[in-house]
C-alpha cells in the first residue's frame, strides 16, 4: 500500500515542486499509518522543510493550486486534480493550553516527530517508500498497542482531545490489545479537562470511535474512567452494540442503539440535549429523534410495516426496527429477524395521487385538497397493493361531489325565509 501511496499523482507533483525549490517532503501520520495497516486513506498529509510562504510560492510555480488555511500554524492545503492535500512545515512547540498550541517553525524532523501524540502517528515516508521512525511506531503498530510519545502526562496536557483520540484509535487499530494503565490511570485523571474543548471537536473524534466496527470494548473501557460520561452523560448500554446487525450502520443509529429505553423516559428531552452536546445536523437530529422516540408495537403486520417503510425509507425503518429490538427485551430473536427480512423484500411505496391528480378533477388549494389527501393515504395504506390510482381517483371524485352536494344544501337552506 506504501507504493501506491507515493505513486500518487498529487504527491508525485507536490514533492517535485518542493525538491525543485530545494526543499524535502516527506508523507506523514495517519496516510503513512494507514498504508503500513493496508488500509485505503483518504487525508494525505506531508511534512516540508519549507516555510509555508516559501510552500505556495514552489507549487505556485509548478501551477498547483494552492489554499493558505493556516498558515498562523504552518498549514497549506494544495488541490491537485480537485483533491485537497495539507502540507504543514515542521514545528516544535512552545506552550499549549491543553486545547491549542503556539508553535515555531523548525528544520529539525525529530522535533516535528516529538510532538505528535502517539508513535505510530509520528511515521514519515518519502519519495521511495522509505519509512522514517523515530519512536518505534512500526513496533507499536505491529503489536496493535497505544503509546503515547515521551510522557504521556505531557502529552495530555497538550491538547485534552488526545483522550479522546486514545480510545478512537483503540477501537479502529488496538481493540484487541490492553489500554497500558498508566493510560488508563491518566485518561481518568483529566477527563474533567474534555469539558474545555470545544463539542465540535468531541463530536468529531466520538462519531470516528463510532464509526468502527469493534467500538463496544473500548466504550466499555471509557464508561468504566469517567470517560463516556463526559461525552454522553446518560446511563447507556453498550453492551447492545455487540449485536451484528449494527455494523456498518451510521455513528447516530448506534448512539440510539446504546440510549433507548434505558434508565431515562424523556427521550425527546435528551434528543435535544445532544443536538447541543454533539452539535449535530437537522439530518442527524431528525434520525435520533425518530430512532429515541418512536416506539414500534412489535409484532406489526405486514400493512403497519408497509406503512412505516413508506413514511421513513427503507435505512430509516431498517435502523429502527434494529434499535426498537434492541431495546425490547420481550421480541424473540426470530421476530425481529422476520421483521428485519421485510425491509429487505420489500420497498417504500408512495401514494399513487399527488395534489395536481385532484386539482385537475376540480378541487381548490385549501384545506379540503388537504384532507382529501389524508384521507386517500389513509385508505391507500390499509392495502396499498391492491388500491389502485383508478380507485383513489373515483373516491376522490365522490368525496368532492358529497362535499360540493353538502355546500348546495347549506345555501339553499339559508336562502328560504320563514312566514
Amino acid at each position: 500500500m506504501l507504493s501506491k501511496l507515493v505513486a500518487d499523482p498529487g504527491v508525485v507533483r507536490i514533492v517535485e515542486a518542493i525538491e525543485g525549490a530545494r526543499g524535502n517532503a516527506r508523507l506523514v501520520g495517519g496516510c503513512v499509518r494507514d498504508s503500513v495497516l493496508g488500509r485505503d486513506t483518504t487525508d494525505i498529509d506531508l511534512a516540508t522543510d519549507l516555510v509555508p510562504e516559501m510552500v505556495i510560492q514552489a507549487l505556485g510555480s509548478a501551477g498547483i493550486k494552492t489554499i493558505p488555511t493556516g498558515i498562523k500554524h504552518g498549514t497549506v492545503t494544495a488541490v491537485v486534480a480537485g483533491i485537497p492535500y495539507e502540507i504543514t512545515t515542521l514545528r516544535r512547540d512552545l506552550e499549549c493550553d491543553g486545547r491549542h498550541a503556539a508553535v515555531a517553525f523548525t528544520n529539525s524532523w525529530m522535533e516535528d516527530a516529538s510532538r505528535r501524540d502517539f508513535t505510530f502517528n509520528a511515521l514519515y515516508c518519502d519519495k521511495s517508500g522509505k519509512i522514517y521512525d523515530y519512536f518505534s511506531g512500526m513496533q507499536d503498530l505491529e503489536n496493535r498497542t497505544v503509546v503515547f510519545i515521551g510522557d504521556a502526562e505531557a502529552r495530555i496536557n497538550e491538547d485534552f482531545l488526545r483522550i479522546l483520540r486514545v480510545f478512537r484509535f483503540h477501537a479502529s487499530i488496538c481493540d484487541k490489545s490492553p489500554l497500558s494503565e498508566e493510560i488508563i490511570f491518566l485518561c481518568n485523571k483529566y477527563a474533567d479537562s474534555l469539558a474545555k474543548l470545544s463539542r465540535e471537536r468531541i463530536r468529531s473524534e466520538f462519531f470516528k470511535l463510532l464509526a468502527c466496527t469493534n467500538c463496544a470494548s473500548t466504550l466499555k473501557i471509557m464508561e468504566g474512567c469517567g470517560v463516556l460520561h463526559q461525552v454522553v452523560p446518560y446511563p447507556v448500554q453498550i453492551g447492545r452494540l455487540s449485536c451484528t446487525h449494527l455494523a456498518g450502520r451510521a455513528p447516530i443509529t448506534k448512539l440510539a442503539a446504546i440510549l433507548k429505553g434505558y434508565a431515562h423516559t424523556d427521550m425527546s428531552g435528551t434528543v435535544e440535549e445532544l443536538e447541543a452536546l454533539l452539535r449535530l445536523s437537522r439530518k442527524e437530529k431528525k434520525l435520533l429523534e425518530t430512532l429515541l422516540t418512536t416506539n414500534l408495537p412489535f409484532p406489526l403486520s405486514t400493512t403497519q410495516q408497509q406503512k412505516y417503510l413508506n413514511d421513513l425509507g427503507t435505512d430509516v425503518y431498517r435502523d429502527l426496527v434494529i434499535v426498537s429490538f434492541l431495546s425490547k427485551e420481550t421480541l424473540s430473536a426470530s421476530a425481529f429477524l422476520e421483521h428485519l427480512e421485510y425491509t429487505k423484500q420489500f420497498a417504500p411505496l408512495s401514494l399513487p395521487v399527488s395534489g395536481k391528480d385532484l386539482a385537475k378533477l376540480g378541487y381548490k388549494e385549501g384545506k379540503l385538497l388537504g384532507h382529501t389527501l389524508k384521507r386517500l393515504k389513509e385508505t391507500w395504506e390499509r392495502n396499498p397493493q391492491s388500491v389502485t390510482r383508478n380507485h383513489l381517483l373515483l373516491l376522490a371524485k365522490k368525496l368532492l361531489e358529497a362535499q360540493q352536494a353538502a355546500s348546495c344544501g347549506n345555501v339553499n337552506s339559508r336562502g328560504k325565509r320563514s312566514v
